[in-house]
């Protein structure tokens, strides 16, 4: 059985509450100004996405698989060379 090193990726969402959809004017203000004195006037999400695994290892833990897209390998070649 091969084990994957796994990887996230968590970005953060903010958005108006729905509760605002559909109101205009008066009411939209008046709204707005409750949400805003309970906070919750933004909705914010976080939301966690897995990411493809790069690296496999079998079970006596040799490395067996390896996904590694342009930008993977320069980033390490950047950081084994010194720059200038």
């Amino acid at each position: 059985m091969l084990r994957y090193i796994t990887r996230t990726v968590t970005r953060t969402e903010s958005h108006l509450n729905p509760q605002l959809d559909g109101l205009t004017g008066a009411e939209y203000r008046r709204m707005c100004r409750y949400l805003t004195s309970i906070g919750e006037l933004l909705v914010v999400r976080e939301i966690v996405e897995e990411l493809p695994p790069k690296y496999a290892f079998d079970e006596r833990g040799e490395l067996v698989w390896v996904n590694l897209t342009e930008d993977d390998i320069r980033a390490e070649m950047n950081k084994l060379t010194p720059q200038p």
